[in-house]
């Protein structure tokens, strides 16, 4: 793959995007979203084993380092040290740096730093979400990665909290650039994440000129190049997030702009007219995800993901003129019922998963939603979403159904319901399954909660 460089030292507020030569170009071989690594603290490497280019790099641009280490991890070389300036300042701060194997380049450092220490953006983007604002259940950590990466790429922030209900313990890793724009959320990550996937890529030229041309003020965040050759780059364009999908072919597939709820304002009224005439909206603080799709096959449509019911959500389709539409097929997507994602690659565990509990099934979809990776397949004729979590554990999954087994029907008409719509969903999790079922008695409407075996597990006024 060719790459093209636009300069090494090329500030962040001077075409950043052609930066990308600057934080992302130096040569390395691309990194799948999918590979996952770990330091091996026992995988010690010797400073007299180090290419001179990588301590003069390390020297120049830490020179007050103490208790340093060195380990290797794939193509780096990657030291562990305490900052003496910190120390002073009476905060025992543990830093991790990445350097090229090859010609000594620096690549990303990781510094723990204090809560306290975040900037006011951060803080204030954290503290308005459901961990945490005041009163939350969630526990926040009050030691922060601090993600640190050459010229034209974003500084990343990631705080982790947990919550424990029932005696399980969650936690959730939250990504946020320096002005407090949220990129990623992952519910129970891997621990002692390297975060390998925010070091240096290389990309082809022909994407470098599609950025600068069509984006010029943006900065990276991350570039996941997939082992079926499709290259997605994220970005922070003018405040907003972007995910920007070149097929393998390296042609522009869409560009998608998440806009969530408080960028309302840069969705065209007709648009919002639609949305909010629909029978599943209820007000604007119900609307999970708002995004514009920019697309090669489709044109311009936004994407809505709407809270109604019990725990439940819907997505509505709308183009630009303000008509509702079907979910629309992009890139790789092959299915019929059409797709906003790229189909992609997962990793090798997921893979694994999915052929033993869904044999023959095909991945047609995959995203991030609420911190878990949500994979579309199509399997069986059927439509089916499995969601992992940030260890690649099997969380649950749902699809819809249009029959009921004889059990579940005969339990709805002894508990004296009628069936109110014959549209169903079932889900299946490691510790359950059960079908949701919308039906009416004694002029109550309710939703209804039954196992495969009949027994009615809950029902839900609607």
């Amino acid at each position: 793959m060719n790459v093209s460089f636009c300069g090494l030292y090329m500030k962040k507020n001077l075409l950043p995007v052609c930066a990308l030569a600057a934080g992302l170009l130096f040569g390395f071989s691309a990194c799948s979203e999918d590979s996952v690594s770990t330091l091996d603290p026992t995988v010690s490497t010797t400073t007299t084993d180090l290419p001179s280019a990588v301590l003069e790099e390390f020297s120049a641009k830490y020179p007050s380092a103490s208790n340093v280490t060195w380990t290797t991890l794939d193509e780096y070389y990657v030291a562990n040290f305490y900052l003496t300036s910190t120390r002073s300042a009476g905060v025992v701060t543990n830093t991790t740096a990445w350097f090229n194997k090859t010609n000594g380049n620096w690549g990303m450092t990781k510094t723990e730093i204090p809560y306290s220490a975040l900037p006011d953006a951060v803080k204030t983007a954290y503290e308005a979400t459901e961990y945490g604002i005041s009163g939350s259940s969630w526990v926040t950590d009050q030691t922060v990665d601090y993600l640190q990466r050459p010229d034209g790429s974003e500084d990343i922030y990631v705080i982790e909290a947990s919550k424990t209900e029932s005696g399980v313990e969650t936690e959730v890793d939250l990504y946020y650039t320096e002005t407090g724009v949220l990129v990623k959320e992952v519910i129970d990550a891997e621990n002692d994440n390297d975060h390998k996937e925010y070091l240096p890529q290389e990309t082809a030229t022909t994407i470098n000129e599609w950025l600068a041309a069509n984006l010029p003020n943006a900065t990276i965040v991350e570039i996941d190049v997939e082992d079926d050759g499709t290259t997605e780059v994220e970005l922070i364009n003018n405040g907003w997030k972007l995910d920007v999908l070149f097929d393998s072919s390296l042609q522009w597939v869409y560009t998608k702009t998440e806009y969530n709820r408080n960028g309302l304002s840069q969705i065209p009224d007709v648009v919002l007219t639609t949305l909010r005439s629909s029978t599943y909206y209820t007000t604007d603080y119900a609307i999970d995800d708002a995004d514009k799709y920019e697309t090669r096959d489709n044109g311009t449509y936004y994407v809505f993901e709407l809270e109604y019911g019990n725990d439940q959500d819907v997505k509505l389709y709308i183009d630009e003129q303000g008509n509702l539409i079907s979910k629309p097929q992009n890139g790789n997507n092959t299915d019929n019922a059409g797709g906003t994602g790229n189909a992609g690659s997962v990793d090798t565990t997921i893979q694994a998963f999915i052929n033993e509990k869904y044999p023959g099934a095909t991945i047609l979809e995959k995203e991030y939603d609420d911190g878990y990776l949500e994979v579309e397949i199509l399997h069986e004729g059927i439509r089916k979403s499995v969601k992992f979590n940030g260890s690649n554990e099997w969380v649950k999954s749902d699809w819809d159904v249009t029959t009921l087994p004889e059990a579940v029907t005969a339990a709805i008409t002894t508990g004296g319901y009628q069936i109110a719509d014959h549209e169903f969903e079932y889900e299946e999790t490691p510790t359950y399954a059960w079908y949701e079922v919308e039906a009416r008695k004694q002029g109550v409407e309710y939703e209804l909660y039954i196992s495969p075996e009949g027994e009615i597990l809950k029902a839900y006024v609607d």
